[in-house]
């Protein structure tokens, strides 16, 4: 993710693009990690809790080595950059990294430049998140940053044109998760640390601005005083002349493990994942604040039936909002918005592993424009990443074409499938409408019914 040109909609969660060559937009939000990082294998040098050569260093300049230049073979673990190649991500380059957790590019004059959250290892969560520069198509390492189990990291421009990064931290070595999350200032490409922002078990960040101001949103999942999920997240208001961000409400979230800032028609809105319920349970409900311009704080406006979330992310395709969903449980969901009601309404679930995140990626090419989400997942056997295509329209499109997994349980004979319509007002004959089953599994058998098509399909 990255906000190019110091914009301030953090994290930078949204991709579009031109033909093969996609580029990216400001985004919205923050990484969503999960509670508690999965166990496994043991991990190669420079991801364990003894960082390689490298990733050692006093926390403000790198070491020395490959420990983050990934000039050695790619070995395909670790982290990496991928491009698009016209039908999919090809990754051209390994970076070797800590239980990398986000990512957030930008750039400072004509130099882009990346920075990752590393989250560290079980008992080793003091280590050196990183800074790269970006340059003919290579991250090289330029800085190492002191972190504490770093969750996400977004970039952020002062109004005044100061640059400035931000570190949200879960927990230090033993395992304490009421520690400062970091706010780094900039000179040049150099960041230096700035102020230290209290949390408790900070997850995710995001930044935006309304009107003339400029806020910080941060996601907390667990106080270990209380030792409790419930607790407050927070948004805080960027004060000019003193540099600093200064708290501005408190709004109570149960383990919440991201938090993202969108617009829709011309209202800011804000939106947790909460991970589980104040009894522990992973179902719980996910809260969408809107933003009230009256007394200027955000106030309850939908909450949204969630089983372990971990991220969510809301983009537009031909007009029309989405929100997606991942979660680490159960199913991945996809919700459009709906323009009467105000809220968001379910239309998608897809069958992912423990989805992590999700990342919108919309690719135009020949006025025709495809929506595809990232999933970023994990199991305990394999550690992977889907692409799916979920929308995909063109210039005179009446419908958004959409690619989702159903499932059939024995006995069951109708499947709903909801599709989204675009309206027109160009005069039309009726047309027919299509719908594909392949790739049947589980035992399932493809009979000869496998195209169906609804004829005299009209968008009115």
């Amino acid at each position: 993710g990255g906000d190019q040109g110091g914009g301030n909609q953090g994290g930078g969660d949204q991709m579009s693009g031109s033909g093969t060559s996609p580029t990216q937009s400001p985004g919205q939000g923050g990484q969503n990690p999960s509670p508690t990082p999965p166990s496994g294998p043991t991990p190669p040098p420079g991801q364990g809790g003894t960082p390689a050569p490298g990733q050692g260093g006093d926390g403000q300049q790198p070491g020395t080595g490959n420990g983050g230049s990934s000039e050695e073979p790619d070995s395909g673990t670790g982290s990496g950059l991928y491009r698009w190649n016209g039908g999919g991500l090809e990754r051209i380059q390994g970076v070797t990294t800590n239980g990398a957790q986000s990512w957030t590019t930008f750039t400072v004059g004509t130099t882009v430049l990346a920075a990752v959250a590393n989250f560290g290892q079980d008992g080793a969560r003091e280590t050196v998140s990183r800074l790269f520069l970006f340059a003919n198509g290579r991250l090289t390492a330029s800085q190492d940053i002191s972190t504490k189990g770093a969750t996400d990291v977004i970039h952020f421009q002062s109004l005044a044109g100061t640059a400035y990064l931000l570190f949200s931290n879960y927990e230090d070595d033993t395992g304490n998760k009421d520690i400062d999350s970091l706010v780094l200032q900039g000179s040049g490409i150099t960041f230096s640390e700035h102020q230290m922002i209290a949390t408790n078990g900070a997850r995710s960040l995001a930044t935006f601005d309304i009107s003339s101001s400029q806020y910080l949103a941060i996601a907390n999942s667990y106080s270990t005083i209380d030792q409790s999920h419930v607790v407050n997240s927070q948004v805080f208001i960027w004060d000019g002349p003193s540099q600093r961000f200064n708290l501005l409400q408190n709004i109570q979230t149960s383990d919440a493990q991201c938090v993202h800032y969108f617009i829709i028609a011309t209202v800011n809105y804000l939106a947790f994942c909460n991970g589980m319920d104040s009894t522990g349970d992973s179902t719980a409900k996910s809260p969408v604040y809107r933003w009230n311009t009256v007394t200027s704080r955000f106030m309850l406006h939908q909450e949204i039936e969630t089983q372990a979330a971990r991220s969510m992310k809301v983009f537009m395709v031909d007009g029309n909002s989405y929100l997606a969903l991942s979660s680490a449980e159960g199913q991945s969901k996809l919700y459009s918005w709906n323009v009467t009601s105000d809220i968001f309404a379910e239309v998608l679930s897809y069958i992912t592993k423990e989805s992590h995140d999700f990342h919108p990626l919309l690719v135009s090419s020949s006025g025709t424009t495809a929506a595809y989400l990232l999933s970023g997942e994990y199991s305990q056997s394999e550690i992977s990443s889907s692409l799916l295509l979920i929308a995909k329209t063109g210039n005179d499109s009446d419908y958004v074409t959409r690619q989702t997994d159903i499932i059939m349980e024995e006995g069951v004979d109708i499947v709903d499938i909801e599709m989204t319509v675009i309206n027109d007002t160009l005069p039309e004959v009726n047309e027919n409408f299509f719908v594909n089953i392949t790739n049947v599994q589980g035992g399932a058998v493809l009979g000869s019914h496998a195209r169906l098509c609804y004829c005299g399909h009209s968008d009115q």
